[in-house]
Order: structure tokens, then sequence, then C-alpha cells
């Protein structure tokens, strides 16, 4: 015996903005593309694991002594939502 199909369906989705915030300290001047590349870096975010610890890293194992700390998370308060009806 199937389940009853519903009459109507919906989609309905939240966002918001957080802000993570970093100190990227250097040995030389970074350029904006550079700090663009450090800021974004998947792995550094994946290796620093606990980001509720203060904790400074060294970025990539760079000679170039390059180091990066965890400041804390703002949590966005503006979450938005919008729903639409789909076929069902």
């Amino acid at each position: 015996m199937s389940e009853p199909k519903p009459k109507y369906k919906y989609k309905w989705r939240e966002w918001s903005m957080d802000t993570r915030r970093f100190t990227i300290e250097s040995d030389r001047k970074l350029s904006e593309e550079e700090l663009d590349d450090i800021g974004r870096d998947g792995s550094f975010h994946a290796e620093v694991g606990d980001l509720h610890k203060k904790e400074r890293h060294l970025w990539d194992s760079n000679e170039d002594g390059i180091y990066i700390t965890f400041d804390g998370t703002d949590y966005g308060d503006d979450a938005q939502s919008d729903s639409w009806e789909v076929k069902a």
C-alpha cells in the first residue's frame, strides 16, 4: 500500500550571513590577492579544526612566515527566508 500523494508541495529555505574574523601576520607586505587567497584557503579552515580556540597557525607550511589567528565568528541575526510552491 503506497502513501497518499500530497495535494501541495513547497520548498523553503533560510539563509543568514555569518562573519568569521582572522588576523593575518606576515614578515612582508601582502597584496590584496594574497590576502584573499589566504582567507579563502579551505585547507587552512580544515587545519584549524576547533575554531573556538584563538591559536596562531602557520599558513600552508609557508617559508614566508605568514601566520593566521582565528579571532571569532559574528553570527548573522538577519535571517532571510522564502518559500515557493512546486508541482506535487
